[in-house]
């Protein structure tokens, strides 16, 4: 579980790596909303080889989305991302314009 302000300035979301089985989910759940986003849904490794193979979920902020993402306008920067990693990759998700947007993250 990570939080930020990953919908607006001044809001506390939450960010959940939930899991059935060997199915995984990363859900959002933005501050006043009691239905969470789904934003990626995969398999789930219960037993890793080592850490670094686990999946898992942190915070990032702009300037480490801007690092992986050349190029990318927006016009408001949001404060904090989602970061959904397995392994050596990893997918950002960041909430851009009112809708959440699947970014690159680290290869």
């Amino acid at each position: 579980m990570t939080s930020g302000e990953f919908s607006r300035p001044g809001r506390r979301d939450w960010a959940v790596l939930c899991q059935i089985g060997s199915q995984a989910s990363l859900l959002v759940y933005i501050e006043g909303s009691a239905k969470p986003a789904v934003l990626a849904t995969g398999s789930f490794d219960e037993h890793p080889r080592s850490e670094e193979e686990a999946r898992g979920i942190r915070t990032v902020n702009w300037d480490y989305v801007a690092r992986h993402n050349p190029g990318l306008k927006v016009g408001v920067e949001p404060k904090a991302c989602v970061e959904d990693g397995q392994g050596m990759g990893s997918s950002i998700y960041c909430y851009l314009s009112g809708k959440w947007a699947k970014l690159i993250g680290a290869d």
